[in-house]
């Protein structure tokens, strides 16, 4: 699964914040958080929300570094947390599962 950061504006108050994407089903869904997998090193998405039908376009220069994808419109509270679908496909506890790497090197303590 490949997982894209994508970034939003919230509806309530402007703030952007990024979030990881996925492919799903022919659409970008929204990942609301990540949840412990069901073996060491894996997650899976809590809830994803469906993105199909706005608009997602390339990050300008100024966000190239850190995000993959812009969303054009905001979004509500609600709506990122997979609360209500207003409009917006949710999937709870999705069937997917992926691989996530260590970032510290084995025997070394941070």
């Amino acid at each position: 699964m490949e997982v894209k950061r994508v970034l939003v504006q919230a509806a309530e108050d402007g703030q952007f914040f990024a979030g990881d994407a996925i492919e799903h089903d022919g659409a970008l869904w929204l990942v609301t958080r990540w949840r412990a997998g069901p073996f060491p090193n894996t997650e899976r998405p809590e809830k994803l929300v469906s993105l199909r039908g706005l608009v997602v376009h390339p990050p300008g220069p100024q966000w190239r570094s850190q995000v993959d994808l812009v969303l054009r419109d905001p979004l509500s509270k609600s709506v990122r947390e997979g609360r209500t679908g207003q409009g917006h496909d949710v999937i709870e506890k999705p069937d997917m599962t992926r691989l996530i790497h260590s970032t510290e090197t084995p025997g070394m303590k941070h």
